[in-house]
Formats: C-alpha cells, sequence, structure tokens
C-alpha cells in the first residue's frame, strides 16, 4: 500500500470548485452514484453560509503531480437541538484509494469541526456526521478506523415505470385537493417542511428561507413533476412532494424522476396523503417520458415511509449508513 507522504494537504476555497466538482463526477462513475454529482457552480455557492451560523469549511489533499486527491468538507447546521450534529461529506478519487485518504480526512474533519462549531454553537454538545454506502468497499472500515459508529440506515429505491399513466393515479384522501407547483408556494412549502420534518426525523434542524429557496434553483428541479395537497378552500397543506431529474447511467437514455423530498404533516398520516402524491408525480412523469422512479429514505422513518413506498411499487435497490461520532468541545 502506497504511503500519504507525498500528499499536500491545504484549506479549499471557492476557487477550488472546478477540481473539486471533476473529483465528484469521477467518484460518481466509480461508486454508481448516478446524478448525484454536483457541478462547480453548486460548489462555489456551497461556501456561502446561506443562512447557517457560519460558512463551511473544507480541506483538500494534493498528489505530487498537483491533483487533488481527496477532499472533505464540514458544514455547519441551522439549529443544536440538543446536539449541534455537524455534517461532513468527503470523497477520495479512484486513482487514490487504499492509501488512508479517506481516514485522514474523517480525522481531520474531527480535529478542526470545534473550531466552526465554536462559530455556531459553543454551549452545544458535537457530534460529527458522516453518510457511508454499504457496497463501496472500504467505506465502512474508514469510518470505524477514525472512531465513528453506526447511527442509522437509510435506503435507495427505484421502479420502473408503465406506460400508462392513468394506472398510477391515486385519488386524494376526502376533503383534500392537489396543487401544481409554483414560486408564491415556495414559503408556504417551507413551513411545511420544517413542521413535517424537524419533529420525527433525527438530525434534521428547520430550513432556513435561503437554504429553503436554493431547492428551486438548481437545474435538477422539476417543478412539472412536483407537488401539494391542501384543504379545499385553505391554504393548509398536508403534504408535499418536490421531484428531481436525476443524471442517466452509463450507457443508458432512461430519465428518471426522482422524488427528492416527499413529506406528511403529522395530523394528516395514515389518510392516504403520501400516496397520493407520489401518484400524481409518477403519472406526470410517464406523460413527460420518464422510464423510472426513484428516491431516498431513512430505513428507521417513524412514519413508515418505507411500507408507503414498496406500495406504490418501489424496491430497495443500495442501503447507507449514517455514522456519527461525539467530539469534545
Amino acid at each position: 500500500m502506497r504511503t500519504m507522504d507525498d500528499l499536500t494537504w491545504r484549506a479549499l476555497s471557492p476557487t477550488d470548485a472546478a477540481e473539486m466538482a471533476a473529483v465528484g463526477a469521477t467518484v460518481a462513475a466509480a461508486d454508481r452514484i448516478v446524478g448525484r454529482e454536483r457541478t462547480e457552480a453548486e460548489i462555489a455557492r456551497s461556501f456561502d453560509s446561506a443562512g447557517r451560523p457560519a460558512p463551511p469549511a473544507a480541506i483538500g489533499a494534493y498528489a505530487a503531480d498537483g491533483r487533488l486527491a481527496g477532499y472533505g468538507v464540514l458544514t455547519a447546521r441551522t439549529a443544536a437541538d440538543p446536539v449541534h450534529l455537524m455534517m461532513f461529506d468527503g470523497m477520495v478519487h479512484p486513482d487514490f484509494r487504499r492509501r488512508g485518504i479517506g481516514t485522514e480526512l474523517l480525522l481531520r474533519a474531527v480535529a478542526a469541526a470545534p473550531a466552526l462549531h465554536a462559530r455556531a454553537f459553543p454551549e452545544a454538545p458535537l457530534e460529527l456526521l458522516v453518510n457511508m454506502l454499504d457496497d463501496v468497499p472500504g467505506q465502512l472500515e474508514t469510518a470505524a478506523a477514525a472512531g465513528f459508529a453506526p447511527w442509522r440506515g437509510a435506503v435507495e429505491m427505484s421502479r420502473d415505470l408503465p406506460n400508462d399513466p392513468d394506472s398510477l393515479r391515486v385519488p386524494p384522501p376526502a376533503g383534500l385537493e392537489p396543487v401544481g407547483f409554483a414560486p408564491e408556494y415556495v414559503e408556504l412549502l417551507r413551513a411545511a417542511h420544517n413542521a413535517a420534518f424537524v419533529p420525527d426525523h433525527p438530525g434534521s434542524t428547520a430550513s432556513t428561507p435561503e437554504m429553503w429557496a436554493s431547492r428551486f434553483t438548481v437545474p435538477s428541479f422539476r417543478p412539472e413533476l412536483s407537488f401539494f395537497l391542501r384543504e379545499r378552500g385553505s391554504e393548509e397543506v398536508v403534504g408535499y412532494l418536490l421531484a428531481a431529474e436525476l443524471g442517466k447511467s452509463s450507457g443508458s437514455d432512461v430519465r428518471d424522476a426522482h422524488l427528492a423530498t416527499i413529506a406528511t404533516l403529522r395530523g394528516h398520516r395514515g389518510r392516504g396523503v403520501a400516496s397520493a402524491l407520489i401518484g400524481a408525480a409518477l403519472a406526470e412523469a410517464v406523460r413527460r417520458g420518464y422510464g423510472t422512479a426513484s428516491l431516498d429514505v431513512d430505513a428507521d422513518n417513524p412514519s413508515g415511509a418505507v411500507r408507503v413506498y414498496e406500495r406504490a411499487g418501489f424496491r430497495v435497490v443500495r442501503r447507507a449508513t449514517a455514522h456519527i461520532r461525539k467530539i469534545a468541545v
């Protein structure tokens, strides 16, 4: 195994976004993370605080030939309730794997996290969270080597779409009406998102207006596939679905409708809200030429979302595990 003696470590800034995007694209291809890579512009924008209490901190490892071998980004959350669960996102270029770079990135994140935490929530306990794909060799071992413990599981689900859109429709519950996305509903949906996610999804924090608005400006967002349900004659949102289009798999022309966020407010669960939203989105996807649909979900979701998606024809195709480590501050 090669050593890391020839690597140079330094802080990264928006001027490094092109190199970071190139590494991300290579990693996405190697690890079959279709359509999840970020563009140079998106990475550059991510260095702004975007409503967070402090801007992210990023570090990169450069090889002797000048290439970016790997990098990681620490991101403060919008709240510490009661723990500041700081996010770390790191990746290593496939050409430089099996050298301990991933473990070193995590250890450097552990060392750097308290300083960022002090700018955000200095009075709160600190934990660091990193997500690992279960089927990518070395990822789970890397987390363990850096002192992280498994916390929660997540699954990626997918399904093929039929030719008949009407076969996918599910009538909305009595008294509710579907509404297609429009820009004037952004703040209404943000309030619904915070009410639905924060209480019942461990690690979730409230989305600020800046963070929420950024969801609707990324190129992958598909407003025509996004819907919400409301009480007839009122503005009360009881559930919503936001959709995106991910990139195509290598050698495939099939378009994938990704159901990026699906939520039902607590008082309306068990009525078929999510099923109606999924049916509306999938029917519209068929009409617009999509061949598959996908989504990601917390495997331990307290609302029973996995079962809802299975009834809608989705099947598990991949698993991931979130790992955490408590950090002394």
